[in-house]
């Protein structure tokens, strides 16, 4: 057997030991004063941990990680996967197998054709042009239609130079009177129109400017349209006199526009005068107003006597 001593002082942790549970015995007779345990100083020495059992490893299944499809991928079109033999059985709509042509070729050949027809096309209508623009050019003449039109119309105009330039020198002379009370007074600055009966042309004459004075710029162009149709504008004198020789076109109708003298409200112009003044000028009430008025046919050599208020 082993001496006791000696084993006292080798077994120290088990001598430390047994003084703390002597301490906790005394503790556990003699009641605390504070719920608190005392606080105790740390031992030094190794301290023996109980063994961890050990368990028996789970068989765990680890997934892989799955593919997120992104919305642009799943956008794109999906490719349907078909047999060499299935897409060689289809048939064009002329009849012939797909099969047979080469996909190199229906890619290359169909844009080819197309830039082919359209040259052909651009060259053949540029050959005509040049043809038929060399044939007009040697010739020298133009296509029937425009030809017919371009006589048609030189017929119509030389037709209306014609009747414009058949004019007369004339001389033409009168006096404008009104009646004033038991007596009668010259009608100065009355108007004397002489207009054939046929128009030449269509442009109307500014029926305010025929109003003006006789040394009027506007009264001096509206004359020379007058006189460029084979018409012709005088006013009368403050004796009511007048005395011209223009040349006339034929069939001159004489329309004689009063200064002093009023016609009565419900008289109109007569509808023969307000028709021929109406080929002339654009406006016969700015002509006419409510002033008397006198139409007659102009005969050469015989003087124009009017004489408003002795109707």
């Amino acid at each position: 057997m082993p001496d006791e001593k000696t084993s006292i002082r080798d077994d120290s942790g088990l001598i430390s030991a047994l003084a703390e549970l002597s301490v906790l015995d005394d503790f556990a007779e003699e009641p605390s004063a504070s719920a608190d345990p005392p606080l105790q100083e740390p031992q030094e020495g190794p301290v023996e941990l109980p063994p961890v059992e050990m368990t028996e490893p789970v068989d765990v299944e680890i997934s892989l990680p799955q593919k997120v499809i992104a919305e642009e991928e799943q956008e794109k079109p999906v490719p349907i996967r078909e047999s060499l033999e299935e897409l060689s059985s289809l048939k064009s709509e002329d009849g012939s197998e797909l099969g047979s042509i080469r996909l190199e070729d229906q890619k290359t050949r169909s844009p080819l054709v197309l830039i082919m027809a359209g040259v052909c096309l651009i060259g053949a209508g540029f050959f005509v042009g040049q043809i038929f623009s060399s044939e007009g050019t040697d010739s020298g003449t133009e296509p029937t239609s425009v030809k017919n039109r371009d006589a048609d119309d030189a017929g119509e105009d030389d037709g209306e130079a014609a009747e414009a330039d058949v004019r007369s020198d004339a001389d033409v002379s009168g006096q404008i009177t009104w009646q004033r009370g038991p007596g009668r007074e010259p009608d100065s600055d009355a108007l004397i129109l002489l207009l054939p009966s046929q128009r030449v042309g269509s442009v109307k004459l500014h029926a305010r400017s025929i109003k003006r004075a006789v040394t009027h710029q506007d009264f001096k162009t509206v004359l020379a349209g007058l006189v460029s149709v084979g018409a012709y504008a005088v006013r009368a004198d403050e004796q009511g006199r007048f005395a011209v020789s223009p040349l006339l076109g034929p069939n001159i109708q004489v329309v004689v526009v009063s200064r002093h003298y009023q016609r009565d409200e419900d008289l109109e112009i007569p509808r023969e005068t307000e028709k021929l003044l109406a080929q002339y000028f654009d406006s016969t009430a700015h002509i006419c107003g409510q002033l008397a008025v006198r139409q007659l046919t102009f005969e050469a050599g015989k003087p124009i006597d009017v004489q408003f208020g002795s109707e």
